[in-house]
């Protein structure tokens, strides 16, 4: 997927309607314990910043990443790294 294809900065977005809430990450390559924050499913995000996966051997990516990631800010005033997979521009 090439970055044409990822949301621009500047899109609003919510969450996928299957979970009760979205992680957002400190950092696109991040560990498990990097979650900087949530958001509620409800909420409406900002893409601040798209950016394609990458392929790590020692990674293993969910479908949701393999697609790229979106750094978004959420109402609450917290930003951080989602999976493209996991959110939808409100306006598709």
């Amino acid at each position: 997927m090439t970055l044409s294809k990822l949301l621009k900065p500047g899109t609003m977005c919510v969450g996928r309607t299957d979970g009760d809430k979205i992680i957002l990450w400190s950092s696109y390559d991040c560990a498990f314990d990097d979650v900087i924050g949530y958001a509620e499913i409800s909420d409406i995000l900002i893409v601040l910043e798209s950016k394609e996966s990458f392929k790590q051997e020692e990674l293993t990516l969910t479908s949701e990443w393999e697609k790229g990631a979106y750094y978004v800010l959420a109402p609450s005033g917290i930003s951080g790294w989602v999976g493209a997979g996991w959110i939808f521009p409100i306006n598709r």
